[in-house]
């Protein structure tokens, strides 16, 4: 096989999900091109995606590619976001399961021969000396788990992007910011109020003592003036 390509919302999605997700997640890529993934989506926690017994997609994810099918997407391959090391690039028993998984999965929907890839997303632990720094590595693993090529890109103009759904524990974590940006900005408002009525107290208290300097310089210059004539 060739080379595994993610369109580029959907990678964004992808790292930003890895970036603000504590948990290790796994999740399913969709398309409609072989080996072109312009769909991901999240399955939930690591190992969640199979039956431990029979190495099998669990039946939410089954139901997952029923659905995704109807769209017209097929099954491509999954992919695990997770926290390891930069050099940490292996597969773990989880990952390996997941692997097996789909291609049971895909040799039953397309034929043995249907190419299908796995990808892991790696963020590593973040080091307290290594402040602002955020970094993040990937890698693409075939049908047989060589390692393929993994590009960003779009595949034609024609595709038009597909909307990522967001499920489960990610859901709430995001509910949880979009409430805590809420309640900023409600307090920002509130300060901002308090500040624009403790300006206009302010401007009141001042502006008679302004009115009067102007009127006692605008008297001293006249006085100034007819002394002068």
């Amino acid at each position: 096989m060739g080379e595994l390509s993610v369109a580029p919302h959907t990678w964004a999605f992808m790292l930003s999900t890895a970036a603000i997700t504590p948990e290790d997640l796994e999740g399913l890529f969709f398309g409609h091109d072989p080996m072109h993934v312009c769909s991901f989506r999240l399955l939930g926690s690591a190992g969640s995606g199979t039956d431990k017994a029979t190495a099998v997609l669990s039946q939410f994810a089954q139901e997952l590619v029923a659905e995704q099918m109807r769209k017209g997407f097929r099954l491509l391959g999954w992919c695990n976001l997770r926290s390891a090391p930069f050099d940490e690039l292996s597969l773990n028993s989880e990952e390996r399961r997941l692997h097996q998984a789909v291609k049971t999965a895909s040799d039953a929907l397309a034929g043995a021969d249907a190419p299908f890839a796995g990808c892991l997303v790696l963020r590593p632990p973040r080091d307290k000396n290594d402040k602002g720094k955020f970094q993040q590595s990937a890698v693409a693993f075939g049908t047989s788990l060589q390692r393929v090529p993994l590009k960003v890109r779009h595949l034609s103009t024609q595709t038009s992007p597909s909307a990522e759904q967001v499920n489960g524990e990610l859901k709430e974590l995001m509910a949880a910011c979009t409430a805590d940006l809420r309640d900023d900005v409600t307090d920002l408002d509130t300060i901002v109020c308090k500040a624009l009525a403790e300006c206009e107290r302010t401007e009141q208290k001042i502006l008679p003592q302004v009115k009067r300097l102007r009127a006692a310089q605008h008297a001293a210059w006249s006085e100034k003036s007819t002394q002068r004539a």
